[in-house]
């Protein structure tokens, strides 16, 4: 989708940055976690000398690959038949659309998205 408004393109912007960070967040998150934890599971596959079929390591890489499509960092098709539902995404979207809806019931104040867009063309004036 091409957008030949610079301050629509300009929420759409930001919208995507505050997605990715919060997508970063959650990718670091897991990480901390995972990290020991696969650390332990592969002292206590080779103490219980498992095989690969019954590798403790193994099974969390399964559930690793799981959360990084629900996760969906960078925006990548899902394939392995993950539903869309069952993924950040879709989350992100229902939190959009309730302050969509809010924005439209006046619930939510125009007048601040319009001193927000004043704001932001004054430091585009600045650089210019």
């Amino acid at each position: 989708m091409e957008y030949k408004d610079p301050r629509s393109f300009r929420w759409v912007l930001i919208k995507k940055a505050v997605v990715f960070q919060l997508k970063l967040g959650a990718d670091a998150i897991r990480d901390f976690i995972l990290s020991p934890i696969a650390m332990i599971l592969v002292v206590v596959d080779i103490i219980l000398g498992h095989h690969q079929d019954q590798s403790y390591f193994f099974k969390m890489m399964k559930y690793g690959r799981l959360s990084d499509h629900w996760i969906n960092l960078f925006d990548t098709k899902q394939g392995f038949g993950f539903a869309k539902k069952k993924n950040v995404d879709h989350w992100i979207s229902q939190v959009e659309s309730i302050i969509s809806e809010q924005e439209s019931t006046g619930k939510m104040s125009q007048a601040a998205k319009v001193k927000i867009d004043l704001y932001l063309d004054k430091i585009s004036r600045n650089k210019s």
